[in-house]
Order: structure tokens, then sequence, then C-alpha cells
């Protein structure tokens, strides 16, 4: 195994983890990963879905920063209605809105205090 191929399947292993601890469907995970399967557990070396998976990190670690004390609470974020969503949930714009809702998501987190 390659550089390349060992950061992957660790990539690989962070955002399945994050995903699991948000108790998404396996359909929902493939769909905010942008792949139909994984194949031998793990993420396909393709830009767009590496860069995915990389702002649903970025995603998990700015939720768990914003509640230090209760991450799991924090958690519930990404499903709860948010006024700054138009009473929309992060994870609904994700699901709907592809990577461009994952950016919006991640660059609402950056700029937002709870």
């Amino acid at each position: 195994m390659n550089q390349n191929e060992s950061d992957i399947a660790e990539l690989t292993q962070e955002v399945l983890y994050i995903l699991a601890m948000w108790k998404l469907t396996a359909n929902q995970q493939k769909i905010l990963l942008g792949i139909s399967q994984l194949v031998n557990d793990i993420l396909p070396d393709n830009e767009e879905v590496i860069t995915r998976a990389q702002l649903l990190v970025a995603i998990d670690r700015s939720i768990c920063l914003s509640f230090p004390h209760a991450p799991q609470l924090g958690r519930l974020w990404i499903t709860t209605p948010s006024p700054l969503l138009a009473d929309r949930n992060p994870l609904e714009i994700m699901l709907t809105e592809g990577i461009g809702g994952i950016r919006h998501i991640h660059a609402l987190l950056d700029g937002v205090e709870f």
C-alpha cells in the first residue's frame, strides 16, 4: 500500500466512524460521500469523493469544538432544524445539495458561534 492509499484508508475509517456517530443509514452515507459503494472498504481515489470526506471530517471537528463538553449533543445538531438554514437541518442540506451543500454547512460552522 503506497502513501496515498494509506492516507485514503485512514480518511475512510475516520469519515465512516463520523457518519456512524451521526447515526446515518448506509444510503445516506453513500449519498454524502458521492459513491455507489465502497470497494474493499476504502473510498475511491477520486478528487470529489476525497473532498467530500475531508469536508465531513472538518464539519464534525467544528461541531465537536462548538460543543466541547457534550460531543454527542453537538452531533445531534446535524439533524436539528436551524433558523440559519430556513428551518432545515444540516443533514437535509448536505443530502439534497450534494457537495455544494456540504461546503455550505462547512462554511456556516466556520462563521457561527453556538
